[in-house]
């Protein structure tokens, strides 16, 4: 059994502050996801016709936006047979794409690639809170569940 100092070491937060901080959360998860959506639509219009253009992956990776090659017929090359594939402006794939273009057209897709990188890890880091805060409370939940059935209480 952990000592006698386990409470305050960790101070686990009662469920009612628990419930505000996954109010708090979900709050600040729309909020980065609207900042998202204005940041695809900017980058769009300020670049319609670019080889490859931000989009919204709706998955669990905790990357949930990312460069999306185009595979229209006028780009060709082998990219177009595979279809449109995601792209890291950080790699030598993605290297190899902004040296295509002219020095200050890199680097202001490097910094649409600065903001697109902030932008995940403050999502990953509000969504992974949120997982791990909801399986906290359905576990405190069956643990109650469990003692009360052992002692009998009524649910």
């Amino acid at each position: 059994m952990p000592g006698q100092d386990w409470q305050a070491v960790l101070a686990p937060p009662s469920m009612r502050e628990l419930r505000e901080r996954l109010r708090v959360l979900a709050a600040r998860y729309e909020e980065l996801h609207l900042l998202g959506g204005a940041m695809i639509r900017r980058f769009r219009g300020a670049y319609p016709d670019a080889p490859i253009y931000l989009v919204k992956y709706a998955s669990r990776s905790l990357s949930e936006y990312r460069w999306r090659r185009r595979s229209g017929p006028h780009w060709g090359g082998e990219e177009r047979r595979r279809g449109n594939v995601t792209i890291d402006l950080t790699t030598p794939q993605g290297q190899a794409l902004l040296e295509r273009f002219p020095l200050g057209v890199r680097q202001d897709w490097l910094q649409w690639e600065g903001w697109r990188v902030e932008l995940n890890l403050a999502l990953s880091i509000c969504t992974y809170e949120r997982y791990r805060m909801r399986d906290y409370v359905e576990r405190k939940r069956r643990m109650r569940e469990i003692q009360d059935e052992w002692t009998g209480r009524p649910k």
